[in-house]
This record gives C-alpha cells, structure tokens and sequence, in this order.
C-alpha cells in the first residue's frame, strides 16, 4: 500500500536537499511525496514528482493538524525553534492512526545548538562529549532547559512530550554544523560559512569570535540527507529503531574549530582578491550579533562560540 510523506521546509536548505534525496531514493518504493509549500512556484521544476499542499504559515496550528491527518509520515525540516507547529503535526498524525490503524512516525530536524555550551561567557560550560547511543540526551535537554529555556530545545522536549501523550512514535534529527552546496530546488547555501564569507568581504578581512578555539561538529548536506532516507526506508520496512525519549540521532562526521573555518576564508578570500590580506582577526561576540544575529548575544554565542 502506498505510504503518503509529507515534508516541510521543502524550499529550504536541508528540507531541499531531504525532497531531493528521497525522489531519487530507489529502495523506498511506493511513496507518495507531498510538500508544504507558501510559494509554490518555487517548487514548480518539481510539479509532476511532488503534490504541494498551501498553507499560510507554521503559526496555523489548525490547519497543520488537519493536513496532517491525512499522511502516515511527517518530516519537519522547517523551522526547528517553532514549538507549537510539531504538536499539530503530531495531534494530526494520531488522528490518522485513531481513524485508520497503522503506526504514523514523526521525523524533527533540530540541532546541537540544544546541546552546547557558553565558550566565552561560561555561563554554562559542558565539558562531556555525548553519545547519542550510550547518552540520555532527552533527559540532558530537561536537564538544560530548566536551567535556562531555548527555543531548539524547547520544540525537541515538546516533540517528546506529544509523542508519548498521543501514542505517535518521534524521532529526532540532531545535526551540528551543516557545510555544502544543497540539492534542492530553490536554497543551496547553508548558513555558518557563507554568513562568514559575507562577513568577511563585507570587513575587507575574515573575522572569527573571541580566541576561534571552540571546536564544533560538523555534516555534509548530502550525508545528512542520506541519513534521513536511510532512517524513513528501515521504518517503512517495519525496523524497530529507538524513538521518543532514546530516539534522538546525531549525524557528526567531522570536526572543526572556528579559527580554521576564519583562516581558510582569509587564504582563499585574498588569493581571489576579495580581502585585504590572508590573516583574520578575532571580533567581540557583541560585534556579530550586532551585525548577524539582530543582537541576540545568546543565539550568537550558541552558533559561533560553543563548543
């Protein structure tokens, strides 16, 4: 029988990428492909692979429910820091398995972000490296969050929450830093590095945060992407795969620190005459939130300065 995907996010970045991957997935099989979509034309080149459903934004929590409740899988790949929008896919998801049996799944995207610490305020410092397998993260996010609310982390423990209340079997997408050009349709470009690259020809120089000696994990789109057909086929085969509270998974396939990340950008950016000389400079946090992050010092220092 063929099972109904819908995907979120289909536009953006990782969300492009995931659509991309999962139509030219050859083990997935009778799938049918829908997307969220404000903006359909911007989906067009992908009209005869993909039905769009309109909608006018996560804040319509009703309307989530409801289209929701018309697919065995939902892959959220939208905006992570949104709380309310996951509970509404999941509400709809257990009105279709109340209505018709079966066992929807709900896939999230969030982010290490959830997990990190304060590299230069030290308002919290974490000096552990988690596992996903030997770790209880979710119990860690608890932990986190009544020590001090995150938007992220907040959306992960609510996913949990509503899983465990309706009967709707979660799992957790939880990236670091995403690098590499995207495959979907419309944004190709992640976020971190570029922002850095603009930065820098914007200053005439590459800039990193304090000492640039926070080291962070790191994913290739692309692998990223594979990671989410990967877990979508085994479920749709009927695996059993840890989910709610222990289904919680990191991509990590490399590390890096931002002092590299800043120094590469200065050789590359001087070789090709965009940046004065090759050499970075190191900037106060409150700098580039100004600048990027709309002064928002924490979001910042989880971003450019933890670890």
């Amino acid at each position: 029988m063929e099972k109904r995907v819908l995907l979120t996010g289909a536009t953006g970045y990782v969300g492009g990428s995931v659509l991309a991957n999962l139509l030219a997935s050859p083990r997935l099989g009778q799938l049918s492909i829908s997307a969220l979509a404000r903006d359909p034309e911007r989906l067009k080149a992908l009209e005869d692979k993909v039905s769009f459903v309109p909608f006018q934004g996560l804040d319509d929590t009703d309307a989530l429910e409801s289209i929701a409740s018309q697919f065995d899988v939902v892959i959220h790949c939208a905006n992570g820091h949104h709380v309310q929008s996951p509970r509404a896919f999941i509400r709809g998801l257990a009105q279709r398995k109340r209505s018709l049996g079966g066992e929807p799944f709900y896939i999230h995207t969030s982010g290490t972000s959830s997990l990190g610490d304060y590299g230069i305020t030290k308002r919290y410092v974490e000096t552990r490296t988690f596992s996903d397998e030997q770790d209880d993260i979710f119990a860690y996010e608890e932990l986190r969050e009544n020590i001090e609310t995150y938007p992220q982390r907040t959306a992960d423990i609510s996913v949990v929450q509503a899983g465990e209340e309706s009967g709707i079997r979660t799992y957790i997408m939880m990236p670091p830093c995403i690098i590499g050009r995207g495959t979907g349709p419309y944004r190709q470009q992640s976020h971190q590095v570029p922002m850095l690259v603009r930065n820098a020809i914007r200053q005439g120089q590459s800039e990193f945060v304090g000492d640039g000696s926070y080291t962070v994990g790191h994913v290739d789109v692309q692998d990223l992407a594979d990671l989410f057909e990967l877990l979508l086929w085994r479920l749709l085969a009927g695996e059993s795969l840890p989910y709610g509270r222990r289904g919680i998974y990191f991509s990590n396939t490399g590390r890096h620190t931002w002092l590299e990340v800043a120094q590469a950008i200065g050789v590359v950016g001087h070789r090709l005459g965009f940046l004065k000389n090759a050499q970075p400079k190191s900037i106060e946090l409150s700098e580039i939130a100004r600048r990027e992050f709309n002064d928002d010092h924490h979001t910042t220092e989880l971003v450019l300065a933890a670890k």
